[in-house]
């Protein structure tokens, strides 16, 4: 019996020592297992690991309107492209990121202008401020003056125009009752003819030309007032009409250029001719885009037009002379057999048209041998009903040409202008 009970206590050790085996218990700590508490902050940028936040983002001009219809750009570190937005009637557009990104305003409607840049999402409800430059009549959004305005002003309204460089005049015609302010200038008022009127003063900052027009209706009842801008008579914009075939005299002042044109009522040659010295003349095709060369001292201009062809003639001083008296006639030919152009110097050059035949008549008053030389140009010419090829130089002789004789010079070329020039020689015989 004594040795059952022995066996029976040995047995219960062994099976408690291997319960607290199994449990890992027992008096013994196990020193390696970590029981700290992370407590640090992620800091890094990678996306992956952000929490998600709900951006609320809204474009609104300086005066706080909220833009509809701008297209917004996310951006990531790299700037890549992860999102495009468009605002709402409310000017607001919503997107959920996790992570650093950044917002570029890529389009906008006409009238407004992104200021800011590219900017960091950093607030859940963000305001992007953009410029709002749709004139509404204000100071800082003046409406643009135009040559002609009709401006309608309630009682007692006031509202502002922006002109740009000056140097042009003012006039309002029926200007009762209106105050004009022109830029820091005192304010005008109606004279005794009723009209406001005075010459813009040239703006010499290169870099803001803009002044302010303040409008102010002075009168308990609504108004409407008629303001032009124009140009003084001769300038680019309001050039004088060239009378054909009549002497045309005028002074111009140093270093300034006067304006003419006319607009063509038939095919031909427009001549230009001057015998006043310095000065120079330069003739334009505002329709073809064809030019004459500046020729100083006493001109001839050529130039060809088209029925309904405008031509500018810009008539310039030259530096050395306070005023310059200028005198010239503008003439216009056929350039037909019946209706030749006139040679009125020695050397003349024009440009021939595709395909094209002019007729010349001899006024230098040259008698004998003469020579036209023709550089750069495909033609034949002809003389008494005789066709003369050009030598491998460009030149045909013709001889015996005397005063108002008639020739002809031909284009065979069938696709571009050609330059001509023509020199008349006779060295060896007296002029008639």
């Amino acid at each position: 019996m004594k040795r059952f009970l022995t066996l029976f206590v040995v047995l219960c050790l062994i099976l408690t020592a291997m319960a607290l085996a199994s449990c890992g218990g027992g008096n013994d700590t196990d020193t390696n297992t970590d029981t700290s508490t992370d407590t640090s902050t992620d800091t890094s940028t990678d996306t992956d690991t952000k929490t998600e936040v709900t951006y609320v983002i809204t474009v609104k001009d300086q005066d706080g309107e909220v833009i509809a219809n701008a297209k917004i750009s996310i951006l990531d570190s790299d700037d890549n492209q992860v999102r495009e937005l468009t605002t709402d009637a409310n000017g607001q557009a919503t997107v959920k990121l996790a992570g650093t990104y950044f917002l570029d305003i890529t389009e906008l409607p006409e009238g407004y202008l992104d200021v800011v840049g590219t900017v960091k999402l950093e607030n859940a409800d963000t305001v992007v401020k953009v410029e709002n430059n749709i004139p509404n009549g204000t100071a800082s959004r003046p409406y643009p003056v135009n040559d002609a305005n009709e401006i309608k002003l309630g009682a007692n309204e006031t509202v502002y125009y922006a002109s740009f460089g000056g140097g042009r005049n003012l006039l309002v015609e029926n200007a009762q009752g209106l105050k004009l302010t022109y830029g820091d200038d005192e304010p005008r008022v109606a004279d005794e003819e009723n009209k406001i009127s005075f010459k813009m003063p040239v703006v010499e900052d290169v870099y803001n030309r803009r002044v302010l027009i303040k409008l102010e209706n002075t009168t308990g009842e609504e108004k409407t007032y008629n303001l032009t801008i124009y140009s003084d008579k001769g300038a680019l914009d309001n050039p004088y009409d060239v009378v054909l075939d009549e002497n045309t005299k005028i002074t111009v002042e140093k270093e300034k250029t006067v304006y003419y044109k006319h607009v063509a009522e038939k095919d031909g040659m427009i001549v230009v001719y001057s015998e006043t010295a310095s000065n120079n003349i330069y003739c334009y095709n505002m329709t073809t885009y064809a030019t004459s060369a500046y020729t100083n001292g006493s001109v001839c201009e050529y130039i060809y037009a088209n029925k309904g062809d405008e031509v500018m003639f810009y008539v310039s001083s030259n530096a050395d002379k306070n005023y310059n008296s200028v005198e010239f006639k503008v003439s216009h030919y056929a350039g037909t057999e019946t209706e030749p152009i006139p040679l009125y110097k020695e050397e003349t050059s024009f440009i021939l048209q595709p395909s094209q035949t002019l007729y010349f008549k001899e006024t230098t008053k040259i008698a004998g041998l003469a020579s036209i030389e023709i550089s750069g140009a495909s033609y034949v010419a002809t003389f008494n009903g005789k066709e003369l090829t050009p030598s491998e130089d460009g030149i045909v002789d013709i001889s015996d040409v005397s005063k108002d004789a008639v020739f002809a010079v031909v284009s065979t070329n069938e696709n571009d202008r050609e330059d001509i020039f023509i020199s008349f020689y006779a060295p060896d015989l007296p002029q008639s």
